[in-house]
């Protein structure tokens, strides 16, 4: 598997626009276990698509990023939010014969994440034992409004895929560390953010 990453990558690099190549190496890191690089080689590809100007594909990169400044507001009744209106990706957005594997590469990254899912209380103990509202509204507050990014975040943001060798360790989404106790229920509110933001992003891609 490693030697398959090795030559998988050296293949996207010469070709990074090539959405199977691009899937297939990202199916190879992640049979090593190593997310991060599966994540960021997915993000690279769509990253490629929203400098044209896709408006899904920059949403794509926006929940991954979370560059949205905090755009996902809960809405009123069941708890769900509010859908904003993005233009589907269409076949005709990217090259000949890729928008399968275009939109696969967009479902690879969702199923990292939520297998990376943490297993969080949905209340940390510290606010269970009585601490102010304002800590309880900081814990849960969306990204990019005063809240927690999850782990995986900031390490993503430093990855730059393309002048990254292929490692003798892989490196998991989780991390050796684990998510801090007191912020728990934040990081996992911010990792679901970025799930639920991919799947705004794609879901389009159904009709």
């Amino acid at each position: 598997v490693f030697e398959a990453c090795c030559l998988y990558r050296t293949a996207v690099r010469l070709t990074p626009t090539h959405a199977s190549l691009c899937l297939n190496l990202m199916h190879t890191f992640a049979l090593r276990r190593d997310d991060l690089h599966a994540l960021g080689w997915g993000l690279h590809y769509y990253e490629g698509l929203a400098a044209r100007g896709l408006p899904a594909a920059r949403k794509v990169c926006e929940a991954l990023k979370a560059a949205s400044g905090g755009s996902l507001e809960p809405s009123s009744g069941e708890g769900e939010e509010e859908a904003e209106d993005v233009p589907a990706l269409r076949p005709e957005d990217v090259e000949k014969n890729a928008f399968y594997d275009t939109v696969a590469i967009g479902f690879v990254m969702l199923k990292l994440l939520y297998l990376a899912h943490p297993c969080a209380p949905l209340v940390p103990s510290t606010l269970e034992d009585g601490a102010s509202a304002g800590a309880a509204e900081h814990a849960f507050a969306p990204p990019g409004r005063g809240g927690v990014a999850p782990p995986w975040q900031p390490r993503l943001a430093a990855l730059r895929v393309e002048g990254a060798a292929v490692a003798s360790r892989p490196s998991s989404l989780v991390g050796a560390a684990p998510w801090a106790a007191q912020a728990a229920a934040g990081e996992a509110e911010a990792h679901r953010h970025a799930m639920q933001g991919l799947c705004r992003a794609l879901d389009g891609t159904r009709k």
